[in-house]
């Protein structure tokens, strides 16, 4: 198969994953950089502890996408025993021994809801806010609150 076609097939698959990503309960806008697009994915979660702050995760599509996962990164910091401190996720969806060619942008949207409603203990990337977030949860929801006062409130505009 011609490159041409698979880029083609690609941006086709890609728009139209915006395109439902973007009828539900997330709003996306795209920065081009050279050849590489980053999508800025705003959303708000349910979870009373997130207080329908508005989180922001950039999308960096990479050329091989969606035979390799995307990099998803928070774009500010968040107070989380999966998310290290430069935004990077720990998320099973995203590791590459985990990912299927079918998983799509709202899959992957829906697990880090998931992921941020329950924090998966079993694969840490801050061992110091997992130890807190079993032994002293109320000093983990005190500083989470504290993290998330930076962010805007869901009834403003993102």
């Amino acid at each position: 198969m011609p490159v041409s076609y698979i880029k083609q097939v690609q941006s086709s698959r890609v728009k139209k994953e915006v395109a439902e990503l973007s009828g539900k309960k997330f709003i996306v806008s795209v920065a081009k950089v050279g050849n590489r697009e980053t999508y800025n994915v705003k959303f708000k979660s349910d979870h009373p502890l997130f207080a329908h702050k508005v989180m922001t995760v950039n999308i960096d599509m990479t050329g091989d996408y969606p035979f390799r996962p995307p990099d998803v990164r928070f774009a500010h910091s968040l107070y989380h025993p999966n998310v290290d401190r430069g935004g990077d996720i720990c998320i099973p969806i995203l590791c590459f021994d985990n990912w299927k060619p079918a998983t799509t942008l709202g899959d992957i949207m829906m697990s880090l809801l998931q992921l941020l409603a329950e924090p998966d203990l079993s694969r840490p990337i801050r061992f110091d806010i997992v130890e807190e977030y079993v032994k002293d949860h109320e000093t983990y929801k005190k500083k989470l609150a504290e993290c998330l006062s930076k962010l805007p409130n869901g009834n403003q505009k993102h």
